[in-house]
Formats: C-alpha cells, structure tokens, sequence
C-alpha cells in the first residue's frame, strides 16, 4: 500500500517529536550526494560505505557495551535488528531493504548509546 507524500510527511514528523531528534541540518535536493554529520552524534560510531549500496559496515568504540543494533527508515519504523553482545562490529545486508535514509542505533538495553544516518542507494 503506497502512502501519499502528506502521510509520509506526517508519519516523519511523528518520529520526530517520539525521538526529539532535529534533522534541520539535512541537505534536500533531487539527489543526495552526501551526509552533514549532526552534532548529537557521538563519535566512536563508523559506518562505510555511506552510501552504500549491498553491504554496509559497522564499527564501534565506547564506555558503553553495545548489545543491540537496530535500523529504523524514514517513516520510523525498525527495519533490521540484530543482537551484537560483546562484539565491536557488524554488517548489514540490504537485500530486502528499499533505496532510501536510514538511522542505524547502537543501544545498550533501552539506551541508545550511539546513532548516525546512512543512505542505501540501489
């Protein structure tokens, strides 16, 4: 089932107030060629390639240990979840996943302890 552009747009906003995430920094155009990196990333978080487009790696560093990796779409809904307990880094396929943004989540239980975008281009 397709959503119109305004549910997408309400759906985003949503997600917005739910994470008190502000993605005012985002650069829009027809293509996205790159990522603005947004000050409430915490460093210790890779991600390459980013964009990617089959197989995305990840790698972390941090006081906090890392348990669980999550990635969740534009619209807010988790996409891919894997449990990482006691390693330092990970790949994602993206064989099921559509061309579009994406957050990835590093959490330790309920907390996130990291997160960055990525775009998956197809």
């Amino acid at each position: 089932e397709w959503a119109t552009l305004g549910e997408t747009f309400e759906a985003f906003q949503n997600w917005q107030v739910q994470t008190g995430m502000d993605y005012s920094q985002w650069s829009c155009g027809q293509y996205a060629t790159s990522l603005e990196e947004n000050n409430q990333e915490e460093e210790g978080l890779t991600v390459y390639p980013n964009p990617f487009s089959s197989l995305l790696q990840v790698k972390w560093e941090g006081k906090q240990p890392v348990n669980t990796i999550e990635l969740y779409n534009s619209l807010g809904q988790r996409v891919y979840n894997m449990e990482c307990e006691g390693k330092n880094q990970a790949s994602i396929s993206s064989n099921q996943l559509p061309s579009g943004l994406y957050l990835i989540y590093l959490r330790s239980g309920q907390t996130i302890v990291n997160w960055k975008k990525v775009l998956l281009e197809k």
